[in-house]
């Protein structure tokens, strides 16, 4: 099966993605909906959280915010505000997938650069 990639819907998407990030070895706490969530409602920034679904069943995430800086300009950056919280999938192919989506949508969403933590 192929992995399709989509932006999740934190409030019905969140107790999934909250799921998948408990069990995985390699995730943080800025993995979590509730810090995208937060992130959003507390800095006026959007999310774009990007999932890896094959059959129905996450197997990557990617939490990204467009960030607005007078000092810096606009990029897409994973776990705006965090220090960890990039790529997590089950392979290597999921990641891959998940960083080229997060570059296309830098590109639609006119961001100059992407940050992966």
């Amino acid at each position: 099966m192929s992995v399709a990639l989509r932006v999740a819907d934190l409030e019905s998407d969140g107790a999934g993605i909250d799921a998948y990030v408990r069990a995985h070895r390699q995730a943080t706490p800025f993995h979590l909906s509730g810090w995208s969530r937060a992130v959003a409602r507390g800095c006026g920034q959007t999310n774009h959280y990007l999932l890896a679904e094959i059959g129905g069943a996450i197997v990557g995430v990617l939490p990204l915010t467009v960030v607005h800086s007078p000092l810096f300009g606009r990029a897409l950056v994973s776990s705006a505000f965090a220090v960890g919280g990039g790529v997590i999938a089950d392979d290597e192919a999921v990641a891959q997938a998940l960083i080229a989506e997060a570059v296309a949508m830098a590109e639609r969403l006119t961001c100059p650069t992407v940050e992966l933590r």
